[in-house]
């Protein structure tokens, strides 16, 4: 009996009163037949009665060659019907998953489409790539049959590079375990029709050891290949028409199906703790085997019933609490009986006539999957769990009298129906393989049993009426609890617990791909997506749903190369969004070069740090600036300021200069822990110096407060001071400055070259207002009374440096390595010239950050000044409370010879993202500015959302409400996150490309022709070619299959059976006059070749060109004539690729 070491309840308190460690199914995807592509599809085809069977695609066999009724015939089936995947199996985005052309060549489709299921299982759960690479997580994959084998290793001479390693089981499990970087158990195994089943149980068993912290069950099957098929016929074991009839009287075998399932499990406590949604709880598994029975595929219902009581036994729980038993139900008329007097020995067993037992079977609806078939009654059981109903059995008629289901105390639904009991909802589910191997499993639904174990979790289980009242073929009474949250079960996760209205807000849906097309894609896949899935239609709260996808989008779904993203507030403006242009987009790198920009004065606000104080990192930072300002005796708390609103003093220099230094200080470090780094600094703030790392955390804001108190001094002096915003450049500034007294104005800052702002002497400064606008030029005073960056500052400069040796400011960290450009000096600024006089000069001299911002764009960023190199900026990045600089940069930018940025960002409807992205709202006060190309030829992108980054509400209450970020690998989360909802969208689209199987039998044999070539000709051909193999090879003509033709295609496809003859044979033939040849029995060609068939294809060229020459193998394997066809009616024949 294994203990649970640990399960957290929503308070962190420890459980320890299980059985067995409870483990969350987290996770799921599949691939099955017909419209099973989906959860979705599959839910509905089951909920609906629908069956996906259907006659054998021409691609694997010619199923009407291979037919015959008696099923002891060799070398024929007695079936034309199964159950197919509607996919094209040779597809496969072999570059997504790091598979070489060569390796694809040689590699089982069933290998590849699970490598795709898989990765939609880890998105299905909301885990990026990058957060299971390296992990302890395990791969079990059930899978009975290995067609490719067959097909790849026929013809020794001619096999795949890669076919050991492509057709090999072990590699079932190990290549996903290698493309995802997984680091526990590996592992592919056969107990034939339950191996998924018996998969999931080992899984579980060894989370619960410890050995993995997550695992990845999986079940494969793919029918490629007649010779396993006929093997089973031989057996009696198959369905005349391919369907499963599952407690029906016509059960006479099973259909089989092709499919792929992948679940994502972890222990309960860990699920939790990680936020994931949790779809089921897996209370118990347990396996074991019939012993010796008649033989050796004839099932033990003793050794059946053994194991049920067994599971339930170590579960320590009831059998009979379980109210429905998801079962094998192959419909063979051994099996079915035997699995139901199990049941009836167990749970009839146990329980009143009132209380029966259900019971069904998927079978029918997708058939029997074999090495999957366990996993697909999981399934099915997980989405009935979910959604609080059973569904009927599809295609049951008259029911099998050997099936005493009121005797049993059984019930088989005949509709759908409500969940039978209250309260917890738990199932079992039933399988076994031919050889003996029993498998058992227990769930219950995730709701009831967190509820009644405290445990506060995430979940999909819907506990209302909602889907029936959606679904009228029942109802269901069962309650909802007032205070529980779901997670909508139809498709994982759609928030639909009802919620105050909110004011809308806008957001960013994040979409990303590994090749460039497939943004686009992707972006009209989703619009197709919410304009049409119903379950969006049904949600309660959109805003909270939109929420949901864009946290869902950003955080919970990996992130590739190339990326791209829409802002919209409501889902209608979302789908234009998708529908039309999205922004331009480009490969991102890993490490993206992001460059800060600071903000300076006049950017504050009250309470602009109040929401921020949420964040741990940022409260930190700032109890560290407020210790500082404390040893310099500091008059206010700058918590307390940062946060209020009402009476603030945030205007005054004294609190402005040092409390969005705090500010700016504490952003820093916050972004440094979502690992956001600048390449770069620029801007007006000393904070700039502490994000290059060239002076520390104490000595900024020691500088910041010094410069704060000296300028209150200036404001409070005798000489009235004020600045003036001009929108003209500096050279024309001078201009207008020589008409003043000498130094009685100035140029306080360059903003960018065709605007500045003047500060000194108020009587001055008005003057120049008037002027300034009387020539028609933009010109407005600021909301200050002390003339920043003017001679008026150099009457404080002594005593604002001695109070800084006072205060022990420290020396710059002369090793930093992140370039400051310089704000002073407008260029490169080496760290050992960031002295305690540099602040100085900053104080008292002209800010030039054009200079400076022009500088950064051109690539001077070496650690010397003048060191240039080329540098592409992915974005620039404004630190401060308001995106103040946003203007100015941008002027910067397009006079700094990007001009032609705006023309050529058209293509991206510059004019309709710039203010959504550029922070014109004011509550983003983090913006991306632009994208910024250096290379020859290469558009230069405004934004491309390719890059670690994120936009959030930084200080404005009534700012967007989503956090939205690209998160580094083990980053937290934000403490405030109120958008943590995985919702489950659309599954990731592949770029397919068709890598054709082995000797595949569906490629047509082309002809070469002149197009005036009588088709009578074709038809002697054809006649005396049918009449060689009659004669040479003799041929059972019952045993050979078909010929077709396609006029539009010119193509004829002939196929045959392998054959085995001597080399002479085969030389004579290859050589052997046509005309030479006499009649053969058949009164046509087409008679004969009518019934040649095989699984391999002959191609049959007629080509001028053709070579004179063959090969002769064991088998019949090439024959070539010298004969060629003209158009006088003679012909040449060239017979090529005559493979078995």
């Amino acid at each position: 009996m294994v203990h649970p070491r640990i399960e957290c309840n929503g308070h962190g308190a420890v459980r320890n009163d299980e059985f067995l460690e409870p483990i969350a199914i987290v996770g799921a995807a599949c691939r099955l037949a017909g419209e099973a592509s989906s959860l979705h599809g599959l839910w509905d085809m089951m909920q609906n009665s629908r069956t996906a069977h259907a006659k054998v695609p021409e691609e694997r066999w010619h199923a009407d060659a291979w037919y015959h009724p008696d099923p002891d015939r060799k070398g024929s089936l007695n079936t034309t019907h199964g159950f197919f995947l509607e996919q094209d199996v040779a597809a496969f985005d072999a570059p997504f998953f790091s598979v070489t052309a060569k390796e694809a060549a040689g590699m089982d489709p069933a290998k590849r489409l699970l490598l795709e299921v898989s990765y939609e299982a880890f998105e299905n759960a909301g885990l990026p790539m990058d957060k299971v690479a390296g992990t302890k997580t395990g791969v079990y994959v059930g899978s009975m049959t290995s067609d490719y084998e067959l097909l790849s290793t026929r013809e020794i001479y001619d096999e795949p590079h890669m076919a050991a390693a492509g057709s090999s089981e072990a590699m079932t499990a190990n290549r996903v375990s290698w493309f995802f970087d997984l680091r526990g158990p590996s592992l592919t195994l056969d107990t034939a029709c339950s191996s998924s089943l018996y998969a999931l149980h080992l899984a579980c068993q060894s989370l619960r050891l410890g050995e993995t912290n997550m695992a990845l069950v999986a079940g494969v099957s793919v029918v490629l290949h007649p010779n396993f098929m006929q093997q089973l016929v031989a057996m009696h074991m198959l369905s005349l028409d391919g369907i499963s009839h599952t407690f029906d009287d016509r059960a006479n075998g099973y259909g089989r199906g092709e499919g792929l399932r992948g679940l994502v499990i972890k222990r309960l406590g860990d699920a939790i703790r990680d936020g994931d949604t949790i779809r089921a709880v897996i209370r118990g598994s347990g396996t074991n085997v019939d012993g010796k029975t008649p033989s050796v595929t004839m099932p033990s219902p003793e050794a059946q019933a053994d194991l049920i009581r067994d599971v339930y036994r170590k579960a320590g729980l009831p059998l009979d609490q379980t109210q429905y038993i998801e079962l094998h139900g192959t419909g063979t008329p051994v099996g079915d009986p035997i699995e139901l007097s199990a049941i009836a020995a167990t749970f009839g067993a146990c329980r009143s006539h009132g209380n029966p037992v259900h019971v069904g079977s998927i079978k029918p609806n997708v058939g029997h999957t074999e090495g999957c078939a366990g996993l697909a009654g999981v399934f099915k059981a997980i989405m009935c769990l979910e959604k609080g109903v059973l569904l009927p059995t599809a295609e049951v008629g008259k029911i099998n009298p050997k099936l005493r289901f009121a005797d049993w105390n059984i019930v088989l639904p005949a509709q759908t129906m409500a969940w039978p009991t209250h309260g917890p909802r738990r199932v079992s589910v039933n399988s076994f393989g031919f050889g003996g191997a029993n498998a058992h499993i227990i769930l219950d639904d995730a709701h009831h049993y967190m509820k009644a174990k405290g445990l506060n979790g995430k979940h999909s289980t819907l506990h209302n009426t909602k889907y029936l009242e959606s679904n009228p073929t029942s109802k269901s009474d069962i309650t909802n609890s007032p205070t529980d949250k779901i997670m909508n079960g139809d498709e994982n996760g759609i928030d639909v617990t009802k919620k105050p209205k909110k004011k809308k807000k806008k957001k960013l849906f994040i979409m990303s791909s590994r090749d460039e097309p497939g943004i686009q894609r992707l972006g009209k896949s989703l619009g197709s997506y919410w304009k049409s899935d119903k379950a969006i239609n049904d949600v309660t709260n959109a805003a909270t749903y939109l929420s949901d996808v864009a946290y869902t989008l950003a955080t919970r779904r990996s992130l590739f190369d190339y990326r791209s993203f829409v802002v919209a507030e409501s889902t209608e403006e979302l789908v234009q969004g998708l529908e039309g242009p999205l922004p331009r987009f480009k490969r991102s790198t890993k490490q993206n070069r992001v460059a800060f920009v600071f903000t300076g004065q006049g950017a504050q606000w009250a309470g602009m740090g109040r929401q921020l104080m949420e964040f741990p990192t940022f409260a930190a930072s700032v109890a560290r600036s407020k210790a500082c300002l404390e040893s310099l005796r500091c008059p206010f708390d700058v918590e307390t300021e940062i946060q209020q609103t009402e009476g603030s003093k945030i205007e005054s220099s004294e609190y402005s200069q040092p409390i969005c230094t705090v500010v700016q200080i504490a952003l820093v470090d916050l972004l440094r822990e979502w690992d956001i780094r600048p390449k770069a600094v620029v801007g007006h703030s000393s904070a700039a110096a502490y994000a290059a790392e060239i002076l520390s955390h104490e000595d900024v804001v020691k500088v910041a407060f010094i410069r704060g108190v000296y300028s209150g001094m200036v404001s409070r002096g005798p000489k009235a001071g004020a600045m003036l915003a001009a929108g003209i450049s500096e050279e024309e500034a001078e201009a207008y400055l020589a008409t003043m007294p000498s130094e009685t104005v100035v140029t306080a800052c360059v903003n960018n070259p065709k605007s500045v702002t003047l500060s000194g002497d108020a009587e001055f400064v008005d003057i120049l207002e008037q002027s300034i606008a009387k020539d028609g030029n933009f010109a407005r005073k600021l909301r200050v009374v002390t003339a920043y960056h003017s001679p008026h500052m150099r009457m404080v400069a002594d005593d604002c440096l001695r109070a800084m040796v006072e205060a022990g400011v420290g020396g710059a960290n002369q090793e930093a390595k992140i370039p400051m450009f310089s704000s002073v000096t407008g260029q490169f600024i080496d760290p050992i010239e960031v002295g305690k006089s540099y602040w100085i000069r900053n104080m008292c001299g002209t800010v030039r950050f054009s200079e400076a911002v022009s500088s950064l764009l051109v690539g001077s960023s070496g650690r010397r000044a003048g060191r240039k190199a080329t540098v592409k900026w992915d974005a620039l990045l404004e630190v401060g409370p308001h995106a103040a600089l946003k203007a100015p940069g941008l002027i910067a930018v397009n006079m700094n010879g990007f001009d032609e940025m705006a023309e050529k960002a058209g293509d991206a409807q510059w004019d309709k993202w710039k203010d959504k992205i550029l922070g014109a709202h004011s509550e983003v006060a983090f913006f991306v500015a632009c994208r910024l190309g250096r290379d020859d030829g290469e558009d230069i992108d405004w934004f491309e959302g390719s890059f670690n980054f994120c936009l959030r509400v930084m200080f404005n209450d009534a700012g967007a409400d989503a956090v939205i970020r690209f998160p580094g690998p083990g980053h937290t989360t934000f403490r405030d996150e109120k958008v943590t909802n995985e919702v489950q969208i659309i599954k990731f689209l592949h770029e397919h490309t068709r890598i054709s199987l082995y000797h595949d039998p569906a490629v047509p044999a082309k002809i070469y022709l002149n197009p005036n070539i009588n088709s009578t000709i074709l038809d002697a051909v054809f006649e005396q070619i049918a009449n060689i193999l009659l004669q040479l090879f003799q041929f059972d003509f019952s045993r050979i299959g078909a010929v077709s033709k396609d006029p539009s295609l010119d193509t004829w496809s002939v196929t045959r059976r392998p054959l085995t003859y001597s080399m002479n044979e085969l030389a004579t033939t290859a050589f052997y006059p046509l005309d030479e040849l006499a009649t053969g029995p058949f009164e046509s060609a087409s008679g004969y070749l009518t019934h040649l068939s095989d699984e391999n294809l002959t191609h049959l060229f007629t080509a001028t060109e053709a070579e004179e020459q063959y090969v002769a193998r064991h088998l019949f394997a090439r024959l070539v004539d010298k004969h060629c066809i003209h158009d006088n009616g003679t012909f040449k024949l060239f017979c090529d690729d005559l493979q078995p």
